[in-house]
């Protein structure tokens, strides 16, 4: 999965970051509703981790680096992270309600210039308090080329449970989908915003 697909489809779930732990997730991916993968995300301050049991793609804004980690080969490759020109959203709110496990959840639509050629609808839950902190990571994300869309978050009221984005090429549409399935406050193991020790670098 490439950078962009990981800012994309994963780093908008966040819970509020609390003194001395980070959030974990445990996630579900679908494409055209079919489950794809199962990842596991951390969040801490300035930094998260998206793993798929292969791949762990780790951005720390407090370095101004992201590392892409091949957990299989034992290797890693060390980006810096871009800026992009800032460009216009538009959130959307609509009247579209679903219960998704234990979260009532509302769905917003995003558009304008950020969303560029793709389909994005967010369901959001005001039973999970969001937290200072998940915009001001958001803001961080929205800097990153094809990923200006995600300060959309700063106008949406509640925590995303599911992000649905849609892209239609040549006559054929493809949804990427996830769903929050478990979180929990705790502390992350050993480097898990760093590639592991032994690790060779590659280009």
């Amino acid at each position: 999965m490439t950078v962009r697909h990981h800012l994309l489809a994963c780093l908008l779930l966040l819970l509020p970051l609390p003194a001395q732990a980070d959030v974990r997730l445990v996630v579900r991916e679908y494409l055209n509703s079919r489950p794809t993968v199962t990842t596991t995300h951390w969040f801490g301050e300035d930094k998260s981790a998206r793993d798929d049991g292969r791949v762990r793609t780790i951005m720390r804004f407090d370095l101004g680096r992201i590392y892409v980690v091949d957990q299989q080969e034992r290797t890693y490759r060390s980006l810096e992270v871009q800026e992009a020109p800032s460009l216009k959203v538009i959130v959307l709110p609509t009247q579209d309600t679903a219960l998704i496990g234990n979260w009532l959840v509302r769905r917003w639509r995003v558009a304008g210039p950020a969303a560029r050629d793709l389909t994005i609808n967010l369901w959001t839950t005001t039973d999970i308090e969001r937290g200072d902190a998940f915009v001001e990571l958001m803001n961080k994300l929205a800097r990153q080329p094809g990923a200006e869309w995600l300060a959309a978050y700063a106008e949406i009221d509640g925590f995303p449970i599911i992000q649905e984005i849609s892209l239609t090429e040549k006559g054929m549409t493809q949804t990427r989908r996830t769903e929050v399935a478990s979180h929990a406050v705790m502390d992350p193991p050993p480097e898990t915003y760093l590639p592991p020790r032994g690790y060779q670098r590659i280009p």
